[in-house]
């Protein structure tokens, strides 16, 4: 309790009687309340409840009485107003002493009072603070441990959420993208069907005139080549998408993270204000309760006569506790502002973080609208590719069974004509063999009519010579038609084909060589041996078996 109540709790009553000495005065002893926590107010115990009166003991107290009574004698006049003024004061003294005995009465109830209050407001107060050290801290860590829990528990499902709701989105941008996808393609493909009824050789330039095989292969391999840049790139802008959502995802799971920390430090921040509201609340109401006591019990007894003033002592506790509470209340405030002030400078950081993540989500999403409708453009201009290289594939596949059609025609026509060249072949070769038996007999024949001019010359026979001349000239104009005919097949086989064909057939020229110069011989050797006649008619069978052969 504060020092004014000390002071107050030590105040003597005295009262001094008519008579003289110490036993016409009443004393309290020194009555004081210990300033510890509990506030009880001790007590030195009054001397003597019935200890204020009178006492008109030998001593110092009859000699007072003595001069008193010669002071009211001579002030009265005579001994009867003496006793009548001595009556009085005893009368007086008597009230007096009767009045004092009951204020003592009632001061010893009030102290007696206020000590078992006193003792009885330590009592709760220890009983409280062991319940609050035994039950608050604990339901204050299990509530504060639960709500961390459960803070953690809803920033994961809100994690858990957004990540399902990108996931979702992303399904649904890539089913309507397939149902784009399938849609453009039908219309490219019918489309495509369409502009590529005519001939074309390149699936994006239409030639006026059909294509040869070499033009057509060439242009195919340029598509190709082309198609396969487009192919490499779409794969480049497709993981260039990829990468985008993920980052967009990223940037996504951010933003909602962020969120969900902004709002559990509102929330936190929400707990913090209501939790110091409360604790303030609690506070004043033990402070009106403990003030409230006091005053009752400071003015319930009516009865009794009015004590020491305790006023400024309340007011001097209301004004500490109220000090109290504004220091506390000021230092909430100091640590609630500080809180706040960094949860709003988080909150300004959080909102900046997730306004530069929009505006990127924002950039993202338009380079992403972008590059799809690139990738759409690309896909159908692939699809039309893809549809103008399945044309160009079935025109050169007809091409190819066209040109196979003509080879199987060429290579009939090539047997035909190796049959008919081995035929030719054949006929040439008799011609060659009739050729080289001629050229022998005309040989023979030359240097038959060389001998037969000497010897005609000598015998004068004219008509053997007539018959001889007139044999070679028909040999020589055979020769002429065999140069012709052999001449012809030349040009039509070849000279390489002449000489491989003929020369495996040497052995049967020079065979045949060898039989024309035996016939020779024998011709020369009976034309040596005979006269005119025989040697006519062995010239006449000579050719004759020559033409024979």
């Amino acid at each position: 309790m504060s020092t004014q109540t000390k002071k107050v709790t030590r105040t003597i009553i005295t009262s001094s009687s008519s008579g003289g000495g110490g036993g016409g005065r009443a004393t309290f002893s020194s009555s004081r309340l210990s300033g510890g926590g509990g506030g009880r107010m001790r007590t030195g115990g009054v001397t003597s409840r019935r200890s204020v009166g009178s006492s008109y003991s030998a001593g110092g107290g009859g000699r007072v009485n003595a001069v008193m009574a010669a002071g009211v004698m001579a002030s009265v006049g005579g001994p009867a107003g003496a006793l009548q003024t001595l009556s009085d004061a005893r009368m007086t003294r008597a009230h007096e002493k009767q009045e004092l005995s009951h204020l003592n009465d009632r001061f010893a109830s009030y102290i007696d009072k206020v000590r078992y209050l006193q003792e009885r407001n330590s009592k709760l107060e220890a009983q409280i603070k062991i319940q609050e050290s035994r039950e608050a801290p604990n339901i204050k860590d299990l509530y504060e441990k639960e709500l961390r829990d459960l803070r953690a528990l809803v920033d994961e499902l809100s994690n858990d959420k957004a990540q399902l709701e990108i996931e979702r989105n992303n399904w649904q941008e890539q089913a309507e993208e397939y149902k784009g996808n399938d849609f453009a393609g039908k219309t490219a493909r019918r489309k495509g069907v369409s502009a590529s009824a005519g001939t074309s050789c390149l699936p994006l330039t239409v030639p006026p005139a059909p294509c040869s095989a070499p033009q057509t292969f060439l242009f195919l391999s340029d598509d190709y080549r082309w198609w396969q840049d487009e192919a490499g790139l779409r794969a480049e802008l497709e993981a260039e998408i990829e990468r985008l959502k993920k980052e967009l995802d990223a940037a996504t799971m951010a933003r909602v993270d962020l969120e969900n920390k902004l709002s559990t430090a509102q929330e936190e921040i929400d707990f913090l204000k209501r939790v110091h509201d409360e604790e303030i609340r609690q506070l004043q109401d033990q402070l009106n309760e403990s003030l409230t006591i006091v005053e009752v019990d400071s003015r319930a007894p009516t009865t009794f006569a009015p004590g020491p003033d305790l006023t400024e002592a309340l007011r001097e506790i209301r004004t500490q506790y109220e000090e109290l509470g504004r220091v506390n209340r000021e230092d909430a405030e100091v640590k609630y502002k500080q809180k706040f002030s960094e949860l709003a400078q988080q909150r300004e950081r959080d909102n900046e973080a997730l306004m530069t993540a929009r505006t990127e989500v924002t950039e993202l999403r338009r380079n992403l609208n972008s590059l799809i409708a690139e990738n759409e453009a690309l896909k159908s201009k692939n699809n039309a590719l893809e549809g103008n290289l399945a044309e160009l594939e079935a025109r050169m596949q007809l091409e190819i069974e066209e040109y196979q059609a003509a080879i199987r025609d060429l290579e009939q026509e090539l047997e035909t004509k190796n049959s008919e060249m081995a035929q030719q072949m054949q006929a040439y070769k008799m011609l060659m063999d009739t050729k080289m038996a001629l050229d022998m007999e005309i040989a023979a024949y030359r240097k038959l009519l060389e001998g037969e001019e000497i010897r005609i010359e000598q015998k004068g026979i004219s008509d053997s010579l007539r018959e001889a001349r007139a044999a070679y000239r028909e040999a020589m104009k055979t020769r002429l038609s065999l140069d012709t005919e052999v001449a012809a097949y030349k040009r039509i086989l070849g000279p390489g084909v002449m000489e491989q064909r003929l020369f495996g057939e040497s052995k049967e020229g020079m065979q045949t060589s060898s039989s024309s110069s035996s016939s020779y011989r024998e011709y020369s050797m009976k034309s040596g041996s005979g006269g005119g006649s025989s040697g006519k008619q062995q010239v006449t069978v000579s050719v004759s078996s020559g033409e024979e052969k």
